[in-house]
């Protein structure tokens, strides 16, 4: 009981503050010697907090640190996602970028610099162009067809007139929401308005201001972009807008696809 020593000798020396006894100051001592101890395990509980693996407290910080939580990650993946943001350095170079994507668990992700062809006598910046698509955007989507088709969307509204007669039947028009109606294959910022964002520049002396995020070997060739569940898209996005600097574009030469069940109805209770 080294703490009730400490309280003992700290009491004034006289009968009537002895503790050797048994008595009610005693017992009162006894339990307050208690109350260190358990300081003590707890500040040793307190350092634990600062690995991953141990925290109790999870969730305060993937809050802390900004970190995108899937409903299906488990526990372990979320504690990866932590110990990934907890050893982070803050660089911003291909390799510092490539490490935190890889630490979160996209391995099949790599970072590329805008340049081509890189030293002298020449540098050549690659052509976003190659890995991008035109922002579109508007109130209706339009496509060529005649007036007799109801399955297409038209650019204007009318009424069906197959035939040369107007039946007076309106034809469906498809609309948009008013946000970006494709995907550019770059990082936007939403801003949910009806502007369009910006298109990559045709200026080549701002290509060096673009970032490529794709597999191992950059191709212009959209089948040899990695495939990533289109779940994690969100998680991706804010990964990079976290780390790349912010000068620069972010192209995404990935494919997206939606998860697929491994599992069907084919499968009988007799699978395990």
């Amino acid at each position: 009981m080294p703490w009730f020593r400490v309280i003992q000798h700290l009491l004034p020396h006289s009968t009537a503050w002895s503790v050797t006894a048994e008595k009610k100051l005693r017992n009162f001592a006894l339990a307050l010697a208690e109350a260190p101890a358990t300081f003590r395990t707890f500040v040793d509980e307190v350092w634990e907090e600062v690995f991953p693996e141990y925290t109790t407290h999870l969730s305060e910080w993937e809050r802390e640190g900004g970190i995108f939580v899937n409903a299906a990650d488990s526990d372990a993946t979320r504690r990866e996602k932590v110990d990934a943001w907890w050893k982070a350095d803050g660089g911003q170079s291909p390799t510092d970028i490539e490490d935190v994507l890889h630490d979160s668990g996209f391995t099949e992700l790599f970072v590329h610099e805008c340049w081509s062809t890189v030293g002298p006598p020449t540098w050549v910046a690659r052509d976003p162009g190659d890995y991008t698509e035109i922002p579109a955007i508007g109130t209706v989507q339009c496509s060529a067809c005649d007036w007799g088709s109801y399955e297409q969307p038209q650019c204007s509204s009318g009424f069906d007139t197959s035939g040369g007669v107007d039946d007076g039947d309106p034809i469906t028009q498809w609309q948009c929401d008013d946000l970006v109606a494709n995907d550019p294959g770059y990082l936007v910022n939403s801003n949910l308005t009806r502007r369009a964002p910006p298109a990559p520049p045709d200026d080549s002396t701002k290509w060096p201001y673009f970032i490529y995020v794709s597999g191992e070997v950059l191709s212009t060739d959209v089948n040899d972009w990695p495939i990533i569940i289109n779940t994690r898209r969100a998680e991706i996005e804010r990964l990079l807008l976290k780390h790349c600097p912010t000068q620069h574009w972010i192209v995404l030469a990935v494919r997206w696809i939606a998860p697929v069940d491994i599992f069907s109805d084919d499968f009988d209770d007799s699978f395990e």
